[in-house]
Parts: C-alpha cells; sequence; structure tokens
C-alpha cells in the first residue's frame, strides 16, 4: 500500500469516527422525525415571542400615551407613538 492510499484511507476512518452516520434507514426515518420535532419546537417558540414583543410594545405605547396625559398629535396620533418615531429617527 503507498502512503497515498494510506493516507485516504485514515482520513476516510477518521471522517467516520467524528460524524456518526445512521446505520439504517429506520435510524434516519428516527432522526429526521427528532429534527422536525426541533423545528416545529423553535419556530413555536419564535411565534410567541413574536407575540409577546408586540404585546410588551403596545404596553410601552400605552404607559407613555398616559404620561403623556393621553394628547394626541394634529395628526391624529397618540403623542406616545409621534415621540417614539422621532426617538428612533434621531438614534439611527
Amino acid at each position: 500500500m503507498n502512503a497515498v492510499q494510506e493516507d485516504e484511507r485514515s482520513t476516510a476512518h477518521a471522517s467516520q469516527k467524528d460524524t456518526p452516520l445512521p446505520q439504517s434507514a429506520e435510524e434516519l426515518g428516527d432522526f429526521q422525525e427528532r429534527l422536525a420535532h426541533a423545528s416545529n419546537e423553535m419556530l413555536s417558540k419564535m411565534e410567541d415571542m413574536g407575540s409577546r414583543i408586540d404585546t410588551l410594545e403596545r404596553s410601552i405605547v400605552e404607559v407613555l400615551n398616559r404620561s403623556a396625559g393621553g394628547s394626541k398629535t394634529k395628526d391624529g396620533t397618540p403623542a406616545a407613538e409621534t415621540q417614539e418615531t422621532e426617538t428612533s429617527a434621531t438614534t439611527e
């Protein structure tokens, strides 16, 4: 056996150790099922977090409106929303 063949053989052997591959179609199916389950859980948690952030933003605007006396600007938007928009525009 020459050096090149030996190197290829050791590289192939090392990669098999590093990445355990499913040994059967059943194991592959189990792996796909676990992956799909984890993916669905992550998407569900992201949607939940998005809803919670939306609720928090509404609460913040409501608190700001109360602290501003519930006043509205000329265009009818609550003063807190205008204040929030101006603040984000100046920070960008």
